[in-house]
């Protein structure tokens, strides 16, 4: 029988938002603590709203818990997830998945450090998979790897880069929607959300380049896409490559490999500190491609997910 004493989580009011964001931040993977706070810094600025997802469990001193659902563009959402230890762990997760469903979010995520501790029982319980381990590369633009074969570039040289692409919907639609075909990129999120949905996603991903989002062409038609992103200023100024696709009669012509180089080349004209990039762990085609350009792994995560979106 339930103790009907027992703390039950709430919506957090204002005046407790500290304590309960202390209190899941100490409950949380190390991987995951040091970017809370960057989310936070973020949230802070968009106002009372970005934090009606958190949950806060008043155990007066003994026992404290919180949960957050992080709200994002795209009707999308992150889960900052409770310690799993928490004897209340799974009501903590139940009021994050009403959050999710009351608001209408097609996907939930949670990224956790390979090797970090995680309770895959609660979460399947809870309808979270594991969907994908992302493989996480960087590399310093103002020492690329050589190009291996100028031939290759040759053959290429009618590709036409068009930038600010989110002047011409229809076609970014368009050529993200082929590029998804087949992909072999997390392919489990595909016909998750819709492709307006995706696209408001990449443009809350970091800040926003739209003189770096482009079409590619090719006599005419357009063949692939390149997403670029900027994280932070200064020297400690990062480029995120956000997304890269190519369109299903282009592969296999060596475009992955100038996309990827063109990327590489604005990122040195920026003189930004390091171009970094999540790859799915299982592409191996892509991880070939960043890997004879130079990127460097520096970490695996797994992307636990709930997709309302599919039910």
């Amino acid at each position: 029988m339930a103790n009907l004493h027992q703390p039950r989580p709430e919506r957090c009011p204002p005046e407790q938002r500290r304590d309960a964001l202390l209190t899941l931040n100490e409950g949380l993977p190390p991987s995951l603590q040091s970017v809370l706070v960057s989310a936070l810094k973020q949230e802070q600025a968009l106002g009372e709203n970005a934090f009606r997802g958190l949950y806060y469990l008043d155990a007066k001193g003994s026992s404290p818990a919180a949960v957050w659902l992080q709200e994002l563009p795209g009707r999308t959402g992150v889960l900052w997830p409770p310690s799993f230890a928490h004897p209340q762990a799974a009501e903590l997760l139940d009021k994050a998945k009403e959050h999710a469903r009351s608001e209408k979010l097609q996907l939930v995520q949670m990224l956790l450090a390979e090797g970090e501790s995680v309770d895959e029982s609660l979460l399947k319980e809870k309808d979270f998979e594991r969907l994908a381990t992302l493989e996480y590369l960087w590399l310093d633009p103002a020492a690329p790897a050589e190009r291996e074969d100028k031939a290759a570039d040759d053959a290429l040289a009618d590709v036409v880069f068009l930038p600010n692409a989110d002047r011409y919907p229809e076609r970014l639609e368009g050529i993200l929607e082929k590029t998804y075909q087949d992909t072999q990129d997390c392919p489990a999120l595909n016909g998750v959300r819709d492709l307006s949905e995706v696209i408001e996603g990449y443009k809350k991903q970091g800040m926003m380049m739209p003189e770096h989002w482009y079409l590619l062409s090719r006599e005419g038609q357009d063949a692939g896409v390149l997403i670029l992103a900027s994280h932070g200023s200064g020297e400690e100024a990062n480029w995120e490559l956000v997304y890269m696709g190519i369109a299903p009669d282009y592969r296999g012509k060596g475009l992955s490999r100038l996309i990827v180089g063109h990327a590489i080349e604005e990122a040195a004209k920026a003189k930004v500190s390091r171009l970094v990039l999540a790859v799915d762990a299982t592409n191996e085609p892509a991880l070939n491609v960043y890997r004879s350009l130079g990127f460097q792994s520096w970490q695996r995560r797994h992307v636990y997910a709930c997709l309302h979106g599919k039910s």
